[in-house]
């Protein structure tokens, strides 16, 4: 037996009910460091989930850790010399939150939304850099519901380094801006701009191969 309610979006097949899928949606992650190094400790977090093409937000979150002076933090040479120029240290310095609180304040924020949506992490170079540290820095407290801050996310990223490769190799060098201040929002507001960008250099797909490409996508 087949039955189908479309208000109460259930589905159930010989029976049993088939969960269905959440919505898709991209979380994008950056964080800023103390050097590019696996040791280096983690000064300020940004998080956004947008839709799949990045033109409307749902939520962001924003974070700074506080720094003690007498922590014994070190930084890179290149990094100290970036975050005092940005104002990032002097933001570690005077206030921010301790590093437990803003480790649960993502968790937490990540959790909600992996709940109403399948989070798809997206960024620049995130899989190699910004969500192991952002993981292990969030290692720091409990978490209920997964047993990694990346439990929480698919398996399938974006990451802004492949696509500005791809492109390239079409004759569009739209290389990454790095002259720009590094501080998260800056970031962000970057990536998610070149990725709308992107799309308006592809041919859109006629409806039946668009069709096609759902039907794949979703086996």
């Amino acid at each position: 037996m087949t039955t189908t309610n479309t208000a109460a979006h259930t589905i159930t097949v010989g029976g049993q009910p088939i969960p269905t899928r959440k919505p898709d949606m991209l979380l994008w992650l950056d964080v800023e460091t103390t050097g590019i190094k696996p040791t280096a400790d983690l000064l300020e977090i940004g998080l956004r989930c947008t839709s799949m093409d990045g033109t409307q937000e749902t939520a962001r979150l924003t974070g700074v850790r506080h720094l003690k002076p007498d922590e014994g933090i070190i930084f890179e040479p290149g990094a100290i010399g970036m975050h005092y120029a940005n104002g990032l240290i002097d933001d570690c310095l005077l206030g921010g939150l301790d590093p437990d609180d803003l480790a649960s304040d993502v968790i937490d924020f990540t959790r909600d939304l992996a709940a109403t949506y399948r989070l798809h992490p997206a960024g620049t170079n995130i899989q190699r850099f910004d969500l192991p540290r952002l993981a292990s820095f969030c290692s720091r407290v409990s978490i209920a519901g997964a047993t990694s801050l990346i439990g929480f996310l698919h398996y399938r990223a974006v990451d802004m380094t492949t696509v500005r490769a791809l492109l390239a190799t079409q004759g569009h060098h739209l290389d990454q801006d790095h002259t720009a201040r590094h501080r998260v929002d800056d970031c962000l507001d970057r990536d998610i701009a070149f990725w709308r960008h992107a799309q308006t250099l592809i041919t859109p797909a006629s409806h039946t191969d668009q069709a096609d490409t759902d039907s794949e996508a979703q086996a």
